[in-house]
């Protein structure tokens, strides 16, 4: 992700319910953004290859739909 972006989304995290990141060609998911309020994720449709620490989960207590593929 670009420095930008990460930036903004570090700013918005904590109000953020639903995130799409599909089809971004995101290689691996490393920084960890706070997302306290996040329910669902959808990494689908990237090139993954990592999908980040314990430290990453961990920001995102409520996550309850991590959609990938």
């Amino acid at each position: 992700l670009t420095d930008c972006f990460k930036l903004l989304l570090q700013e918005l995290g904590v109000s953020i319910s639903i995130l799409s990141l599909k089809n971004n060609c995101l290689s691996a998911i490393d920084i960890p953004l706070g997302f306290s309020n996040l329910r669902k994720l959808d990494l689908s449709t990237n090139l993954l290859t990592s999908i980040g620490s314990e430290k990453l989960w961990g920001t995102m207590p409520r996550l309850q739909v991590l959609c990938g593929r």
